[in-house]
C-alpha cells in the first residue's frame, strides 16, 4: 500500500510540467517578440532617410500588432507540442536539454502544428509551406530564448 504521507508528484515530474507549461505559454510570446525584432530590424535597415521611414515604422509597428494578436493562435499549438517533448525527456531522461534538442523540438513542433492547424483551418494544400516557413523562424528564436530563460530560472539543467 502506497504511503498517504508521499508526495504526489516526485522532483522529475514537478520539473517536467514547470517546463510544460513554461514552453507552452512563455514560448509565443517570446517567438512573437523575436519575430517583431526581425521585422524593426529590416524596417529601419532598408528605410530611406526621408519621409518614407516613418511610413516603414508605421508598416512594421501594424504589422507587429497583428504578429502579437495571433501569438497563441498560430504559436500556442507549436509551443504546447514542444512543450510536451521537452517535459517527457525533463521526466525520463532527467538529463541536461540542449540546444540542438530545444531546436529539434520546435522544428518538429512547428511542422505538426501546422499540420493540424492546416486541418483545423481547412486550408489548402499549398498553404502548408507557408505557414510552415512563416512559424520557423519565430521558433527558432522562442526555442533558444525560452532555453536560456528557462537556464537561467532553473527549470532545466545546464548542459
Amino acid at each position: 500500500m502506497p504511503d498517504p504521507t508521499a508526495p504526489v508528484f516526485d522532483d522529475r515530474a514537478r520539473r517536467a510540467t514547470k517546463v510544460a507549461a513554461f514552453v507552452t505559454f512563455a514560448g509565443p510570446p517570446i517567438g512573437a517578440a523575436a519575430y517583431l525584432a526581425l521585422i524593426a530590424v529590416h524596417s529601419f535597415a532598408t528605410a530611406a532617410p526621408d519621409q518614407s521611414s516613418t511610413f516603414e515604422l508605421q508598416t512594421a509597428v501594424t504589422i507587429g500588432g497583428l504578429i502579437i494578436l495571433f501569438t497563441y493562435l498560430f504559436g500556442g499549438l507549436p509551443a504546447f507540442f514542444s512543450g510536451l517533448a521537452l517535459a517527457r525527456h525533463v521526466y525520463v531522461g532527467g538529463g541536461p536539454v540542449t540546444a540542438m534538442r530545444a531546436i529539434v523540438t520546435a522544428v518538429v513542433g512547428t511542422l505538426l502544428a501546422s499540420v493540424v492547424l492546416r486541418a483545423i483551418l481547412m486550408l489548402g494544400g499549398p498553404r502548408l509551406p507557408s505557414i510552415v516557413f512563416a512559424m520557423l523562424p519565430s521558433a527558432l528564436f522562442s526555442a533558444i530564448i525560452t532555453l536560456f530563460l528557462m537556464r537561467r530560472l532553473g527549470l532545466i539543467q545546464r548542459s
